[in-house]
């Protein structure tokens, strides 16, 4: 146990801190993307200079419960009774809300912890271009 070579977390960086928006709508799809993301695997390790084996790239998608953003259709919507009649109206057609607030994605890079700088270096350039 005591000289197990585990992974660990490198690199974290939320999608929304990402400002260009083309830049962070394809980082946001590398969770459904398995070559998307093996290709950003192979850049960062190409720049760090280790072996592609030895980057793992995963993007988390953290779902806020309390939101009215469905992304399954099937489930009930937040509703609000209305002041005026007393109706009951989805939250989503009585406030405009964005569904890109609704999921939190951020992204996270592993590797050795003996490459920790290299492969943190190396992500941050690459993911600024990406």
């Amino acid at each position: 146990m005591e000289e197990r070579k585990l992974f660990k977390r490198v690199y974290e960086k939320s999608i929304k801190e990402i400002t260009d928006n083309p830049r962070r709508k394809r980082l946001g799809k590398l969770a459904k993307d398995k070559m998307q993301r093996k290709n950003l695997e192979l850049k960062i390790a190409k720049e760090s200079s280790i072996d592609p084996e030895n980057v793992i790239v995963y993007l988390k998608s953290i779902k806020n419960p309390l939101s009215p953003y469905r992304e399954n259709e099937d489930e009930p919507s937040l509703l609000i009774k209305m002041y005026k009649d007393g109706s009951l109206k989805p939250i989503t057609e009585v406030i405009p809300i964005e569904s890109r607030e609704m999921i939190s994605r951020v992204i996270y890079i592993f590797s050795p912890e003996e490459e920790k700088d290299k492969v943190e270096k190396a992500a941050e350039a690459v993911i600024s271009t990406y």
